[in-house]
């Protein structure tokens, strides 16, 4: 969908069980996000112009929004609070929109500047608009391994000399390491070679994580 253009929202009659998963995935997507797209107007009636900012500090689904000193946003911000933060979603899936309205809040660090917001607004963007009401949106309990799926893939493509510190015996050279899975518990990492393919279960060290950024050091491995 391109940016400022309007589509029909689509609020279907759900039970609750469904809302809350909605917005766990919704929650989920922001917690995974460390920049995003900012939607900014000059004014009420402009056109909605993106610029990126980072996330930090996401505190109940109100991430600070961090913009450099030169960025177009401080000043528009200043004039029209209300904007849209535009997350994209894993692989091509649906993104998040979330509208609000920016307060700045102080910020020591030269160059920046950190803007609040305060929701009014929070859709999935696919197909479809779908609305996730603000008071869900806040008050879901996320999934502190929802982002794993990503990680995984992430560690597999790009970090194999971690992966292979990791595992008991050094894999033969030209091996493939993929990380199939992580929990509370452990990591697991299947090694592909011309023997076959082997899956080893790493316990973490230290003992079991309540958080997948716990699990990620206890390997040595990032979280982004």
């Amino acid at each position: 969908m391109q940016p400022g253009r309007e589509a029909q929202v689509v609020r279907p009659a759900e039970g609750a069980d469904t809302q809350a998963t909605h917005a766990r995935e919704a929650r989920a997507l922001l917690a995974a996000a460390s920049s995003a797209t900012l939607l900014t107007r000059e004014c009420h009636r402009a056109p909605a112009l993106p610029a990126r900012v980072r996330l930090e500090e996401q505190d109940g689904g109100r991430p600070l929004v961090v913009a450099d000193a030169g960025s177009p946003v401080v000043a528009r911000l200043q004039r029209s609070p209300v904007a849209t933060l535009v997350v994209p979603g894993h692989d091509g899936g649906p993104a998040l929109h979330v509208v609000a309205s920016y307060r700045p809040v102080p910020c020591e660090r030269p160059g920046a500047h950190v803007f609040r917001p305060t929701l009014l607004f929070v859709c999935v963007v696919g197909h479809e608009r779908r609305a996730v009401p603000v008071e869900d949106f806040t008050a879901a309990e996320l999934d502190p391994f929802a982002a794993a799926p990503r990680l995984l893939r992430h560690w597999g493509a790009r970090h194999r000399p971690e992966l292979a510190d990791a595992l008991p015996v050094e894999p033969a050279a030209g091996s493939v390491l993929v990380a199939s899975a992580v929990d509370r518990d452990a990591l697991t990492v299947q090694v592909l070679d011309a023997e076959g393919v082997r899956s080893h279960r790493l316990p973490h060290p230290g003992g079991p994580v309540v958080r997948l950024a716990d699990a990620a050091a206890a390997h040595g491995l990032p979280i982004r």
